[in-house]
């Protein structure tokens, strides 16, 4: 499942599990957290889809809700850095 790989800090995976979100596999879309997961994914893996992907959910979102969607990311991009790094 994606979303246990995304958990566990795999960036492929984390892109996906936010594009999954955005479409609201399994339930409503999420943008937000899904921007928030691609974003992470982006930061840590430096993956083109990933920005790309990143830069069309930012377009579609509100001015605060984007603002609430990179403090996310970079909460999640920062905790699974750390968990890299041992």
């Amino acid at each position: 499942r994606f979303e246990e790989a995304a958990r566990l800090g795999f960036a492929p995976a984390m892109h996906e599990y936010g594009v999954r979100l955005a479409e609201g596999e399994g339930g409503s879309a999420d943008p937000i957290e899904a921007f928030a997961w691609i974003y992470a994914s982006f930061v840590l893996d430096q993956d083109s889809m990933a920005r790309e992907n990143a830069m069309d959910l930012a377009a579609s979102l509100a001015p605060k809700q984007l603002a609430r969607a990179r403090k996310r990311g970079a909460a999640l991009a920062c905790l699974y850095a750390r968990d890299r790094r041992g």
